[in-house]
């Protein structure tokens, strides 16, 4: 068993993805669980890893399950390359990915607790079939929101520091934790720079990986904060 395992009482944890909402948790006095990601040592390819990260879901009981698995092979970039039976492996591995972090997130409707799944607008797993079924229960609701307008910017290069659109879907079946995350650019997102104001990128050169739009905090604080308010009601509520 992996280690923190036994660490029970959760009110998130994070899974495909590295410490991002469970560090930003942790400096508001929440309780955070595990971030089970291939950068901490979690590797969901293997059948006792995703039977580790299914157990924990059921013996910690998170109260939000936040996943953002990657999104390399559903780009659309992937159609300017040649189909090879490497590429085709690569592909079934992610989707048996989203097959599984899917699983998870039914469990925690299942139970009465949250998720909250982000992944970027354009990525063709949307259309997935598992990912269909599950957008088209009764009380799963989809977002969208460009992550400019929650500080997201060019971190390196001749245009650093300019404002980058990258727009993304989010979906819940917890409207506190969409609310605040459906802020639109209209193509005219400005900031200054250099004594004068430039306009949002949409192109996807030059952009940081790091911090995820969940857990973004730059120029909106209720953006950062819904997961952990939504917290707070659901533990009133069970008192």
């Amino acid at each position: 068993v992996k280690r923190d395992m036994l660490k029970l009482d959760l009110e998130v944890a994070e899974i495909y993805s590295p410490p991002r909402v469970t560090t930003e948790a942790a400096k508001w006095g929440f309780k955070p669980g595990l971030a089970m990601d291939l950068t901490t040592g979690w590797d969901f390819r293997n059948a006792e890893d995703r039977r580790q990260a299914w157990k924990y879901v059921e013996d910690a009981k998170p109260i939000l399950l936040i996943g953002s698995p990657m999104c390399t092979l559903f780009s659309s970039l992937q159609n300017l390359s040649r189909w090879t039976e490497t590429k085709e492996e690569l592909w079934r591995e992610a989707v048996d990915h989203r097959e599984f972090v899917v699983k998870l997130y039914e469990r925690q409707r299942e139970e009465g607790r949250w998720f909250l799944h982000e992944h970027p607008a354009q990525a063709t797993s949307w259309a997935l079939t598992v990912v269909e079924k599950l957008q088209d229960k009764e009380d799963v609701m989809l977002t969208l929101a460009d992550q400019c307008q929650y500080g997201n910017e060019v971190t390196f290069g001749l245009e650093m520091g300019m404002p980058m659109r990258t727009r993304t879907t989010f979906m819940s079946h917890a409207p506190e934790v969409l609310r605040p995350r459906s802020a639109r650019c209209g193509g005219r997102c400005r900031r200054w720079r250099g004594g004068g104001s430039v306009l949002c990128k949409t192109a996807t050169s030059n952009v940081s990986i790091a911090p995820s739009a969940i857990a973004r905090t730059s120029d909106c604080s209720p953006y950062a904060t819904a997961p952990f308010e939504l917290i707070r009601f659901h533990t009133s509520s069970s008192n």
